[in-house]
């Protein structure tokens, strides 16, 4: 038997905040308090059974917005990686790709001191606060893939 919690909540109208932090703290679903009864009653199986359940227009409120911030991630990284130079950028998708200074020097045939002058470059360039932030705008900006 499975003692596990699950969460149906019933609102009044879709504030996107909450829908958003009830879902990061486990609800596996919403519906509208105005919706037809037999909506609700296979929204109360369908999460029963651990499956998700939005209302379509919750559910559509949420995919517009899961979009917006690709969209908007998307172009930040790509405006913030045009600034970069053609081999700062052959550096940062080799830092994306997890490679040491020391592997990229000797992937790119330079000097490890060459390469850690290019990382500083490019994370004054991105704004990054260390490899980890310059490798997500790389892999954000389609750079190199996970």
């Amino acid at each position: 038997m499975n003692l596990e919690s699950k969460v149906l909540i019933l609102i009044i109208f879709g504030v996107e905040q909450y829908i958003y932090r009830a879902m990061s703290r486990g609800a596996s679903g919403f519906r509208l308090k105005s919706s037809e009864p037999e909506e609700l009653l296979g929204a109360v199986h369908a999460v029963a059974e651990g499956a998700a359940a939005l209302s379509p227009r919750i559910a559509r409120r949420v995919i517009d917005k899961l979009r917006g911030i690709d969209t908007a991630s998307l172009n930040q990284a790509q405006g913030l990686v045009q600034s970069v130079t053609a081999r700062e950028r052959e550096v940062l998708a080799l830092v994306g790709a997890s490679l040491t200074n020391a592997e990229i020097a000797a992937r790119l045939v330079l000097t490890k001191a060459t390469v850690e002058g290019h990382m500083t470059a490019i994370m004054l360039k991105l704004g990054a606060r260390n490899r980890v932030d310059a490798a997500l705008t790389a892999y954000r900006a389609g750079i190199v893939s996970p």
